[in-house]
């Protein structure tokens, strides 16, 4: 659910919707206020505007993990990365970066199962690291295996969109306030084809859309109560970010490996 690969008139447009209060970034989220100060957001800029496109997580000094499809190009060049909880053009903190920084996995071929990637950093920002996790441990937390039949939840973070706004019956309008937020989900569904995705619903409002949208991509699922990072925002069943999330999962030797490489 990346925010840059949307038509560059509705990046421009979307600028315009930039907020600095807490309004709520993840859908029926909550503002992260520091809890997870390892999570970031990709700075990208489109002529003379700056803005958050994708999130990601810190998980090595200078290794920032994200989605492949989050990738820069020529009318979105990649600025830099920020761990500030809000994003204001001009005024946070950015590690500095060029479109050379971002290195997808070298298997991406567009579909979920591929979609990873890492940014290197030039130096540590200092905001610690999320830990990965043993390989399969999504297996242990998938419905149906933990004692009373009940699966474990998982806490989004990211920058993206706070929901739409309808108006009266007109078209979904997206509103992005470059805030990190966070948002409880629970997995309802596992699939270990090629690298493997891991499929999660929201708890926080069932049938209403919730859970990560549009600028969330490459944003982090965590074990509830932990650093430890098992899954990232790829895309979801429903355009308008309603249905479930569908993520690619972390704790696979495929993908360790590719990540191991730059750690």
């Amino acid at each position: 659910m990346s925010r840059v690969i949307t038509a560059l008139a509705l990046a421009l447009a979307l600028l315009l919707l930039l907020a600095p209060a807490h309004a709520g970034a993840i859908q029926y989220g909550e503002p992260d206020d520091g809890a997870h100060p390892y999570v970031g957001g990709l700075v990208y800029q489109v002529g003379d505007a700056q803005f958050v496109g994708c999130s990601g997580t810190l998980i090595g000094p200078t290794t920032f993990l994200t989605a492949a499809h989050c990738y820069p190009d020529e009318t979105f060049q990649l600025v830099g990365v920020t761990f500030d909880d809000a994003f204001v053009p001009g005024e946070s903190a950015v590690v500095p970066l060029d479109n050379a920084a971002f290195v997808p996995y070298p298997g991406y071929d567009g579909t979920p199962y591929t979609d990873v990637a890492v940014v290197l950093l030039p130096y540590d920002p200092g905001v610690g690291y999320a830990a990965l996790p043993e390989i399969g441990l999504l297996d242990t937390l998938a419905p149906g295996n933990e004692p009373g039949n009940q699966p474990r939840d998982l806490t989004a973070v990211g920058y993206g969109t706070t929901g739409l706004n309808r108006g009266a019956g007109g078209p979904p309008e997206f509103v992005y306030p470059d805030v990190r937020m966070r948002a409880e989900n629970r997995i309802v569904g596992l699939n270990s084809q090629r690298l493997g995705d891991l499929l999660v619903q929201t708890t926080a409002a069932p049938g209403t859309g919730g859970g990560t949208c549009y600028g969330d991509s490459g944003g982090p699922f965590f074990v509830q109560g932990t650093n430890i990072v098992v899954a990232t925002t790829i895309t979801g069943s429903n355009r308008n970010c309603g249905g479930s999330d569908i993520n690619l999962r972390i704790d696979t030797a495929v993908v360790q490996e590719f990540l191991g490489a730059y750690l």
